[in-house]
């Protein structure tokens, strides 16, 4: 839990060590889901521009809270990348998951009808992506064994990634089901909902492990041509 103060200041000394290679993860979405907008339901929490992507007003303290504590997280996740990037000699890896922005996905009339909050809208991860060479995959996890559809975004540096781009189908349960459930329903199915694909997490252990598959082979040629250059010392036995 990146909202405990004892956990972060040790993922705060891990990062500043210079040994953390990679900062994945998907902050929760709670606060911009698109079911806040089928009503009866959670009310809207963020609007998509301006000062109240950060809560709208008239908001509970129990609701404003969990917008914060979920901005946080949100942002924790990226300053512990930039705190590791800053003292590594290598690459630090990056992904952030998060659902896609739905005005890549809606037709326009949806959208005139409704302007739905996504990080991926903010100006702050417009500033990130600019600043690191982020690159946004955009796919569906439904054809990477999701049980819906679940159009997501990566905003990552680890490029092997783009094969995921354009992925689009339905997951393994029947569309439009969210429609017909209760309220209550759709609160416990939303966590299965939210949980990465099988062959999304396959695809990023695959990609990561390349990545620093090909970093050791990297750093062993270049710690050989030192030792060519060090006229052959140390000697090295077989």
């Amino acid at each position: 839990n990146l909202l405990r103060d004892d956990i972060m200041e040790f993922l705060m000394e891990l990062a500043d060590s210079g040994r953390a290679v990679a900062w994945l993860g998907g902050p929760p979405c709670r606060t911009m889901s698109r079911l806040r907008y089928r009503q009866p339901g959670p009310p809207p929490l963020r609007s998509r521009e301006g000062a109240e992507r950060f809560g709208l007003h008239g908001l509970d303290e129990s609701l404003k809270k969990r917008v914060i504590d979920d901005t946080i997280l949100w942002l924790r996740q990226y300053y512990l990348y930039h705190r590791a990037k800053k003292v590594s000699q290598q690459k630090v890896l990056y992904l952030s998951e998060q659902p896609e922005d739905p005005e890549n996905y809606l037709e326009e009339e949806m959208i005139k009808k409704q302007r739905y909050p996504s990080y991926w809208a903010f100006p702050e991860w417009k500033w990130m992506k600019e600043t690191n060479d982020f690159i946004e995959v955009h796919f569906d996890q439904g054809r990477t064994g999701h049980i819906k559809r679940k159009p997501t975004t990566l905003g990552t540096n680890i490029y092997e990634l783009q094969h995921l781009q354009g992925l689009r189908g339905p997951g393994s349960s029947r569309e439009g089901g969210a429609d017909e459930l209760t309220v209550e329903q759709r609160i416990q199915l939303s966590r299965t909902w939210a949980a990465w694909s099988p062959g999304l997490k396959n695809a990023i252990v695959t990609a990561v492990k390349n990545e620093l598959d090909g970093r050791i082979k990297r750093l062993t040629l270049e710690q050989w041509k030192a030792h060519l250059l060090n006229d052959h010392q140390p000697y090295y036995r077989g």
